[in-house]
């Protein structure tokens, strides 16, 4: 057992790890503040100019049965004003997702080209001093 625990604080203690648990960590971060771009801004704005609320987008597959406040008050129904609940396909939100991956994959896109770019830019300046001739 002690040996196993000795591999695992090496393993967990490798330069790798710790950026991908940093990684990790910043990406969910990174999430919560695109999700908030876009159900908070940028939803909000594209239903002002299709003049409908596309969150609220969704095809019934099932009718569901509403509560009858005449019926008797001690009958167990939902809190939710359907005696039987209906079964909906909600595409809006799947609408709403989906913006949600193209920001975040364009985000992404982004800081791996300027990552690229600046390993390029590094290798060319390394490159360049080291065929530089020394001055006497």
């Amino acid at each position: 057992m002690k040996k196993f625990m000795t591999e695992f604080k090496a393993f967990i203690l490798k330069g790798n790890v710790l950026d991908l648990a940093v990684g990790v960590i910043i990406g969910a971060a990174f999430q919560k503040v695109v999700s908030s771009l876009v159900n908070d801004i940028l939803m909000p704005v594209i239903s002002w100019i299709v003049r409908v609320d596309i969150k609220q987008w969704f095809v019934t597959l099932k009718p569901g049965v509403p509560n009858n406040p005449l019926e008797d008050a001690e009958s167990f129904l939902p809190a939710s004003g359907w005696a039987i609940s209906p079964i909906r396909l909600t595409y809006g939100n799947f609408i709403q997702t989906i913006i949600d991956f193209i920001i975040i994959g364009l985000v992404l896109f982004i800081i791996i080209k300027v990552a690229l770019a600046s390993e390029k830019l590094r290798e060319k300046i390394k490159h360049t001093v080291a065929e530089k001739p020394k001055s006497e």
